[in-house]
């Protein structure tokens, strides 16, 4: 189990999403990693990349996840349910979309066991949505999948990499892992340009109350009076858990797309036949 922060003003280089991408819609893009997502591309390559966030606004987004961002030239927010294939459809015609990154889906683990129709409806029914109004538009040249290693299920200490089966344990994972299998069914059917991306443990500005419990698992003090900031003195409790300090989410999702631009072609023509093995 690892942990990956999102740091807020992450700055230098990076080589994706790529010159050839332009106009790119973010799902949940008010959310937590969303938003993070939305600055990053905003904010760090200015008018290179035009960026649509499309949230339906709910628990766990809010448009002040977005201050810095709402009144930029190369930003637009646009209120919408992904269930809505022709608004979908609409949207991407509108503002010429030819990525999309997939953020948009319920995420709380302990809300699977006492509501999981809510997690089909929106982890596995909306991407469907998502996937059919991609089709039906035509003009989508890069789609970004955003997953969990919960798909893996209960690994105990072994090792997993792209090729492990999934293996989920409860509603959520199941879930995750049957939008995972749509993305792939629709690469290999559609041609949808699909790269997935099985995050780990994050955390960061903008996160959920819920899921922002750190008291319980690190001991910090904090800075100078009037300052927000928190310094870890000790994190034996993490180490006790299993976890260990791990590259940035975006270093992550740089890795991920050169993976994808050197194996993606080989990788995509064995994944099916790997999940459906005995």
């Amino acid at each position: 189990m690892t942990i990956t922060t999102i740091v807020p003003g992450n700055k230098g280089p990076t080589d994706w999403p790529g010159s050839e991408v332009k106009n790119i819609l973010v799902t949940g893009g008010a959310g937590f990693i969303g938003s993070w997502m939305c600055h990053h591309l905003v904010h760090q390559y200015g008018e290179k990349y035009s960026v649509v966030c499309l949230d339906k606004l709910s628990n766990v987004s809010t448009l002040n996840n977005l201050k810095s961002v709402l009144n930029r030239p190369n930003f637009h927010f646009v209120q919408g349910n992904l269930h809505d294939k022709e608004h979908l459809i609409k949207v991407m015609a509108e503002y010429n979309i030819d990525s999309v990154i997939h953020f948009a889906a319920e995420s709380s683990v302990q809300k699977s066991f006492s509501d999981p129709a809510a997690f089909v409806d929106m982890n596995v029914c909306a991407t469907f949505r998502l996937l059919e109004a991609m089709n039906a538009y035509g003009k989508i040249t890069r789609f970004l999948h955003a997953s969990t290693d919960e798909v893996y299920g209960e690994t105990w200490g072994v090792s997993v990499d792209e090729d492990t089966r999934m293996n989920p344990t409860n509603p959520y994972a199941a879930s995750k892992a049957a939008a995972e299998m749509f993305v792939m069914a629709y690469q290999k059917s559609f041609e949808i340009p699909g790269m997935i991306l099985r995050c780990n443990n994050i955390y960061g500005p903008c996160q959920y109350p819920e899921k922002k419990n750190f008291d319980e698992f690190i001991d910090s003090i904090p800075d100078r009076p009037y300052n927000d900031n928190d310094y870890v003195v000790k994190g034996d409790r993490l180490k006790e858990l299993g976890w260990s300090q791990s590259v940035g989410f975006k270093e992550g999702l740089a890795n991920t797309v050169q993976w994808y631009r050197k194996n993606g072609d080989n990788w995509w023509k064995e994944a099916l036949g790997n999940q459906i093995g005995v």
